[in-house]
């Protein structure tokens, strides 16, 4: 072929050894995200705060989706951890203290690839 692509969502390492490609500036890591009980709509676009590695969206259903950081660690366990819920939370109630009792309803995590500026690997070959 003259041209490929390999889109891939987790183990692209993997993937590009058993195509030939030894090393790629890529790591796997866990992120996890978080969906809340139906509220009244607040919210009408995502809002994201960088220094806190804190994003939020509220969806048709009215539930709060959000999320943050990576895991500290590379892993292919396909969940999360608690000290990344504790991070979202905190980041969450201090832009947002009055979303306090709100229930958050579901969890989970995934693994994503990416690289090390989070900017996507474009080339020509």
């Amino acid at each position: 072929a003259k041209k490929e692509a390999v889109a891939v969502v987790g183990s692209i390492g993997r993937v590009m050894q058993l195509a030939g490609v030894e090393t790629m500036p890529i790591e796997s890591h866990v992120l996890q995200a978080f969906v809340t009980e139906s509220l009244k709509p607040f919210i009408d676009t995502v809002v994201t705060f960088g220094m806190g590695h804190f994003y939020m969206s509220q969806s048709d259903k009215g539930g709060l989706v959000y999320g943050g950081d990576i895991d500290g660690y590379n892993s292919y366990a396909q969940r999360g951890n608690l000290p990344i819920v504790d991070e979202v939370m905190s980041e969450m109630l201090a832009l947002f203290p009055g979303l306090a009792r709100v229930r958050m309803l579901r969890s989970w995590g995934g693994v994503c690839d990416m690289s090390m500026d989070g900017s996507p690997i474009i080339t020509i070959g």
